[in-house]
């Protein structure tokens, strides 16, 4: 519909008909999507007030949660029940509300998906399957750019569990950093992974002192093929997440210790200040963020608690949804009413959550929620 009206403005001189001929759509089939949508907001406006305040408390908590792991977090915690579709459409309105309240305008965030060919050869390297907790660990650094500087984060991941073992960080890439790593990681988890560790090629994971240690912990080891880190690609994928929680942190602390982004500060300081932030992450996502692969987080598959969660978790939904379908008939009834639209709800509970932050932290909330990071990585 937007593009519609785009088009609309900047061809004023074509008939409606040509219009949509030009946009690839058929008059029918331009109604059938108004009347579709129309019919959609029409049922989103059911969601309860109670349930949009939670979403919004959650999305400024975690900002880099999507609509899947959003919604899943929302049922696990049993604090709401909204779709992923929905979950998405709140958190689009919360964006344009902190924009406005900070006055800038909001930068579209779109993440580029890309399709690697998975092709193994007669003979090749099998892509590793982990079957329990602590069974095969992956180990990898990561670049993170903060307050000028490039910093290295040394991590090691439980590929079943999708826990953070340890999360290490220098100012470079070193097999010391890697020692460090494994070395807490083998201490968090009261042992070494029971089959190997999985890692590629670099010269960190080939150096004599990081197979000594590999050797005297009794760890097995495993490379993934050259120049493809798709074999790895649970790790690839968890450190994307880990970047961006990090990235969110550090917005939030450096709003509430504003000292640390000023000019002069020395670079021990702000690898501190980063490695606060590496540990707070670490914590959120073991124990705080729902994974998709068994819809609970880390911590609760660890303990073995991934039925006992689901089941919580169905019988919540099942809750909510008479809850639901009682309002919902509620709704239909009071057709003299006039129901507000989810934007509208949005709009209305963000504003009374936004007016008790000062500008510093709404500045701070619209630079995570747009992704753009500003204010750490200048």
């Amino acid at each position: 519909m937007d593009l519609v009206g785009t088009h609309e403005q900047e061809y004023s001189n074509i008939t409606k008909q040509e219009r949509l001929s030009c946009l690839d759509f058929t008059e029918a089939r331009y109604r059938n999507m108004i009347i579709h949508l129309r019919d959609r907001l029409r049922r989103e406006s059911a969601i309860p007030d109670e349930d949009i305040i939670e979403a919004i408390k959650q999305m400024i908590a975690y900002p880099t949660l999507g609509g899947q792991k959003g919604s899943l977090k929302l049922g696990h915690d049993e604090k709401a029940l909204i779709g992923s579709t929905n979950y998405t459409e709140i958190k689009k309105e919360l964006k344009l509300l902190i924009a406005d309240e900070v006055r800038k305008k909001k930068e579209a965030s779109l993440l580029q998906k890309y399709e690697l060919q998975r092709q193994v050869k007669e003979g090749g390297f099998h892509k590793v399957t982990a079957k329990e907790p602590n069974d095969v660990w992956a180990i990898d650094f990561l670049n993170v750019k903060f307050l000028g500087y490039t910093f290295a984060v040394c991590v090691v991941y439980d590929l079943f569990s999708q826990e953070y073992c340890s999360i290490q960080v220098s100012e470079v890439a070193s097999a010391e950093l890697a020692i460090c790593a494994v070395e807490e990681a083998v201490s968090r988890a009261g042992g070494p992974p029971k089959r190997f560790i999985l890692s590629d090629n670099g010269k960190q994971f080939i150096s004599c002192s990081y197979k000594e240690l590999l050797k005297i912990k009794k760890i097995g080891t495993r490379f993934t093929p050259p120049g493809q880190p798709w074999f790895n690609g649970a790790l690839e994928s968890g450190n994307r997440d880990l970047r961006r929680i990090i990235y969110s942190i550090a917005i939030y602390l450096a709003v509430q210790n504003p000292s640390v982004a000023r000019p002069g500060v020395p670079i021990e300081e702000k690898l501190q200040f980063l490695e606060t932030c590496c540990q707070t992450a670490r914590l959120k996502i073991n124990k705080e963020i729902v994974r998709m692969k068994f819809k609970t987080t880390p911590e609760n598959v660890k303990l073995g608690k991934v039925e006992e969660t689901q089941k919580a978790m169905k019988k919540y939904k099942e809750k909510k949804l008479i809850m639901r379908k009682e309002r919902m008939k509620a709704l239909e009834n009071a057709n003299s009413k006039k129901h507000k639209s989810m934007e509208e709800k949005v709009r209305s509970i963000g504003k009374k959550i936004a007016a008790k932050m000062n500008l510093d932290y709404l500045v701070a909330i619209n630079e995570v929620l747009n992704r753009r990071y500003g204010i750490i990585q200048s």
